[in-house]
């Protein structure tokens, strides 16, 4: 099965179990009857949903190679955590190990998670120091919290530790995509000053966003997905100076 097709079924699975959510927790509000079982089908619901939502959030990375494999990482770790979840709630298991191994899958997967998004950003030439600093901020808040999941520090030094590590995250996690944005990769690509910058090269396939590379030239430039097998077309319209793409199959 092709990646995109992956993503269309997993996209499908994940709205049918938010209907089934949504059904649940109507009638758990209007029925009046809502015990123990009920609660454990509507947690498991949800949970299901979480862990499905890890994978596709994760889908984009995983198809453009994003950091490899800190995308592949952060799907399999949050669905494996929201499924020993599902597991704990159904057995109601006590010992702290399980519940304690299930938030360090889940804090893995945000971290890789949130690593692996960053990765997909553009930032300016000579400020691509700032991604590092940025996973590096990312990994020690994770290590600071599993740390912290598992000993349980009971002193005021370790909670600012966490306040400190989380600010700069936050900081981070907000300034690269506010510079990418600021950031067209035709900038990073202009030639001497006083010059045009050069049309763009097209970066990704256009269906499954594999890197590829194809530059435009005063030809069209054939080109072929290494992974989907899609054949296209790179030209530049001399009218609007634009990269154009024309899939061919």
């Amino acid at each position: 099965m092709k990646r995109s097709s992956a993503t269309r079924v997993l996209i499908g699975l994940f709205v049918v179990s938010v209907v089934i959510n949504a059904v649940l927790g109507i009638w758990a509000l209007l029925s009046g009857d809502f015990g123990e079982t009920e609660g454990k089908i509507l947690g498991t619901s949800f949970l299901v949903s979480a862990a499905m939502l890890s994978v596709l959030v994760n889908a984009p990375a995983i198809r453009r190679q994003a950091l490899w494999p800190a995308p592949a990482i952060g799907a399999a770790t949050g669905a494996s955590g929201f499924a020993l979840f599902i597991v704990l709630l159904w057995s109601e298991a006590e010992a702290d190990y399980w519940f304690r191994s299930a938030g360090s899958l889940l804090v893995i997967a945000a971290a890789a998670t949130l690593a692996a998004s960053l990765a997909l950003l553009s930032v300016p030439h000579g400020f691509h120091w700032l991604r590092l600093v940025g996973y590096f901020l990312i990994s020690v808040l994770a290590a600071t919290v599993i740390f912290g999941l598992w000993y349980e520090p009971d002193n005021e030094l370790y909670a600012r530790l966490i306040g400190v590590e989380g600010v700069l995250v936050a900081a981070f996690t907000l300034l690269i995509p506010v510079l990418s944005r600021f950031s067209p990769s035709r900038i990073e690509a202009a030639g001497a000053e006083g010059e045009p910058p050069p049309t763009d090269a097209l970066r990704f396939c256009p269906s499954c966003g594999r890197p590829v590379n194809a530059t435009p030239l005063d030809t069209a430039v054939e080109t072929v997905c290494p992974t989907c097998g899609l054949e296209f077309t790179v030209a530049v319209r001399s009218d609007l100076d634009a990269l154009t793409t024309v899939g061919n199959s």
